[in-house]
């Protein structure tokens, strides 16, 4: 989980599809978050896709969880 950053914005320059933006504002706790993409096509599929993020938000809030829950299992098991 990202740490709480009150009153900052992430910015991320060449944002590709857009995930690690969407990431940033569902897990972390910034003001704002946006990307900057200056080819036109993953700068299309980077909107499309925030738009079904957000229509999506609390299933895709819980998948994050699930695999996280999953992850920390796995970790846990091989690495104790």
């Amino acid at each position: 989980m990202l740490e709480e950053n009150p009153g900052k914005v992430y910015l991320d320059l060449g944002s590709g599809s857009g995930k690690s933006v969407i990431a940033a504002a569902l897990l972390g706790k910034f003001d704002k978050c946006m990307g900057i993409e200056l080819l036109e096509s993953l700068d299309e599929y980077a909107r499309e896709f925030e738009n079904e993020v957000l229509s999506n938000k609390d299933y895709v809030l819980n998948e994050i969880r699930e695999i996280n829950k999953n992850l920390e299992w796995t970790l846990q098991k091989y690495f104790s």
